[in-house]
């Protein structure tokens, strides 16, 4: 069962070895997604913080690598003897001890299993065992924080980006606390400026009409949980507020966003198809300070095209006024012909070179 921003997590299904009654099989189910999530369709708890969290054994000091089937009879053997019903004590904890991790810039996963025994020549079928069954009913686990640090050289591009008048706004599937922590440390959100430290989350967003999201004042700089109708919705606002949009994406999820903003930009390692057949540009490299360079470059070619043009006025306008009052005061034409095309090839040919 593949993850998706609707959902906010999966679930894998399959069959343990040995662990089972007589003429019975072992089937377990393990599923990770956003902490609020996966709490919500669980309905016991671990007895205890060992059980199938623990390590296993060490090789060198160092946890040893343990294969998909010892797992799985490790959660069985757990499940089978060590649950008790989910407390609202433990979500209290739960979602403080998640927006503590989040606070310290963590991608935080719930984590949680099930086991469920099924006869020998029963057949394990997506309408017997599928979504509805795999996640319902399970046993909260615990909480895994991961740490994603930023790409070298992303906070020096993000503050050339506001150096040069553009905003950079994060639009993430993250935790508000991860996403806010990690647009603090990379200079998205700045101490030194109210008007980006504004974040919100998709529940909120969803709350708000597309006019009343363009009129927010300051818009924000974070969103966080949002869906792909979101991504839309902040699209389209940024485009009804007179700005011009650059969106990134490299999901499925992205694509229809990407197809709508003023520039679309897919990644071109991590991206899938559909989103590169969305986008305008396509980058090569994944790397958002790729796109710094490319915009650094497009203004230093659209000045030149501006100065060029500017010097072109200043020199020929004279010659187009002289000729003006030559006619209007019925004199002879003060050059000829071969005289204006030495001039120009003199004046404007190695300019544009």
């Amino acid at each position: 069962n593949a993850f998706d921003s609707d959902r906010k997590r999966m679930s894998v299904v399959f069959e343990a070895a040995g662990n089972a009654p007589a003429g019975k099989r072992c089937v377990v189910t393990f599923a990770k997604g956003a902490p609020e999530e996966i709490l919500s369709v669980c309905s016991h708890q671990l007895g205890n913080a060992s059980g199938f969290l623990r390590q296993g054994t060490t090789v060198d000091g160092r946890p040893a690598r343990r294969t998909v089937e010892e797992i799985a009879a490790s959660v069985a053997a757990s499940l089978s003897s060590n649950i008790v019903p989910l407390s609202d004590e433990l979500t209290r904890v739960a979602g403080e001890t998640c927006e503590k991790m989040a606070g310290r810039g963590l991608r935080v996963l719930g984590m949680a299993a099930k086991i469920c025994y099924v006869d020998m020549d029963e057949a394990v079928t997506e309408e017997a065992l599928g979504l509805a069954w795999a996640e319902s009913e399970l046993v909260f686990a615990g909480l895994v924080g991961l740490i994603d640090p930023p790409r070298s050289g992303i906070v020096e591009s993000v503050r050339r980006c506001h150096t040069a008048g553009i905003k950079v706004i994060m639009i993430t599937g993250d935790h508000i606390g991860t996403a806010t922590a990690i647009a603090e440390s990379i200079g998205i959100i700045r101490e030194d400026k109210p008007s980006t430290q504004r974040a919100i989350s998709g529940a909120e967003l969803d709350l708000l009409s597309d006019e009343a999201t363009a009129l927010l004042n300051p818009f924000p700089s974070v969103f966080a949980r949002v869906s792909p109708e979101n991504k839309i919705k902040i699209v389209r606002a940024l485009q009804q507020s007179g700005n011009i949009v650059a969106m990134t994406g490299d999901g499925v999820n992205d694509a229809a966003a990407v197809k709508g903003a003023d520039i679309g930009v897919a990644m071109g390692l991590g991206g899938t198809d559909i989103t590169k057949q969305a986008a305008d540009m396509v980058l090569m490299d994944d790397n958002f300070t790729t796109i710094v360079v490319a915009v650094e470059e497009g203004r230093r070619i659209f000045d030149n095209i501006l100065k060029f043009i500017m010097y072109l006025l200043s020199c020929n306008s004279a010659e187009i006024i002289l000729f003006l009052l030559a006619a209007v005061l019925n004199l002879d034409l003060p050059f000829t012909t071969i005289m204006i095309l030495w001039a120009n090839i003199i004046a404007d040919v190695p300019p544009s070179l």
